[in-house]
């Protein structure tokens, strides 16, 4: 979400808005936690940014189908039921934040 942040700055500075960007939406552990992320997977996050900095690598693999790493890259393998619930348990966090922000964002620019 950084970029978005870093567009909304140069949009308001070049329409004369003085108004701050608001801060990270505060994440709601428990409705993490019922969309099926695991507790310890949620510690020491507290914001939407936090949210996805944890996921980026996970979201980068599945958006691209391709892992990068230390030894080289390797497919995303999505004939596990139990990788496609992880990919679909995070998709629906990211989406849920990317909209909360969205929102937040949308609201200071209309008003």
């Amino acid at each position: 979400m950084g970029r978005i942040r870093q567009f909304l700055r140069e949009k308001s500075n070049e329409f004369g808005v003085q108004e701050r960007l608001p801060p990270d939406p505060p994440l709601d552990r428990e409705e993490l936690l019922r969309l099926g992320l695991r507790p310890d997977f949620l510690e020491e996050m507290r914001t939407a940014n936090d949210l996805f900095g944890r996921l980026k690598e996970m979201r980068d693999a599945i958006a691209h189908f391709l892992i990068e790493g230390d030894t080289g890259e390797s497919q995303v393998y999505l004939a596990d039921g139990a990788q496609l619930r992880i990919y679909s348990t995070a998709a629906a966090a990211l989406l849920l934040y990317a909209h909360r922000m969205i929102e937040v964002f949308a609201t200071i620019l209309c008003s």
